[in-house]
């Protein structure tokens, strides 16, 4: 029913001819609450845990949370695409960032806000929520944490993010969102919130996709999607991308998130154990 109401919206906004990004995100977006429906099944009545385990409470508390996973995200992101890169030619490039995008309409902005908003709740309730607290009942923190990244990773392999005449290699988006999938990880253990790791979430892929003149399209096996270009922000000239990721993207990136991690354990949060609340048969108030 919600990816019906999602179509519906869509349609009546922008046509019934028009067929870009926004709605591949704004259709993962509305799966969010059948999910959170199964999800709630599934916690509820299988692994017998009270719904509050899966840390999804709105208090202060987590709007804290979810704006320091902003800020967190935010920043990640600009070191990682605006500190020079090395394009196919071997020279060092920068992103110039132009100005304001002439054509920029706050209507379209909000719309994709929501939609990534809600993308990036999703699949943190998915990997975050529930696969990483089912994985740690057998394997322990750690090695969930790094099991349930890794899986996050090869979901976002496929999918090419193009410029005007390059487009970027396979293997960054994967390394990207498996190390991006340890710090939220850690971060959803560290704060007891799912609101930390979808703050980051949501400011990565909504930095990228609409502050900055991001890249122009997402290619696909299936085709090619546009994204709106007056759902962006800034406009900016972007380096031509490396035909391969280097090994010194490879180790900014790791130092970056590494850096972000030890940021999170230095954050003071209560309580600091993992989300995972009292057990079945646990008498403990």
């Amino acid at each position: 029913m919600s990816f019906v109401l999602w179509r519906i919206l869509y349609r009546l906004v922008f046509g019934f001819t028009a067929y870009s990004f926004l709605e591949v995100i704004g259709a993962q977006a509305s799966l969010l609450i059948p999910t959170l429906v199964v999800i709630f099944v599934l916690i509820r009545y299988v692994d017998k845990r009270p719904w509050s385990s899966l840390g999804l409470e709105l208090n202060r508390r987590s709007v804290l949370a979810f704006a320091g996973g902003f800020l967190l995200g935010t920043a990640i992101t600009l070191i990682l695409f605006v500190l020079p890169t090395k394009s196919t030619s071997g020279s060092t490039a920068v992103i110039r960032i132009l100005g304001v995008n002439p054509v920029f309409a706050l209507g379209i902005f909000v719309i994709y806000g929501l939609a990534w908003l809600g993308a990036a709740a999703l699949e943190e309730v998915i990997f975050r929520g529930y696969l990483l607290q089912t994985l740690m009942t057998g394997l322990g923190r750690w090695l969930a944490v790094l099991i349930s990244s890794i899986l996050f990773g090869l979901v976002h392999a496929g999918g090419v993010v193009t410029t005007a005449s390059t487009s970027a290699p396979d293997l960054m988006p994967i390394v990207n969102a498996v190390l991006a999938g340890i710090l939220m990880g850690i971060g959803y253990l560290k704060s007891g919130t799912l609101w930390l790791p979808i703050g980051v979430h949501f400011a990565v892929n909504f930095t990228l996709a609409n502050i900055l003149s991001a890249p122009s399209q997402v290619k696909f096996p299936n085709g090619v999607l546009k994204i709106n270009h007056k759902s962006q922000l800034l406009e900016a000239q972007w380096p031509l991308a490396p035909s391969s990721p280097g090994l010194i993207e490879i180790l900014l990136a790791v130092v970056v998130y590494f850096a972000a991690i030890g940021l999170l354990l230095l954050w003071r949060f209560k309580p600091e154990t993992a989300p995972i609340r009292s057990q079945p048969g646990d008498d403990r108030r």
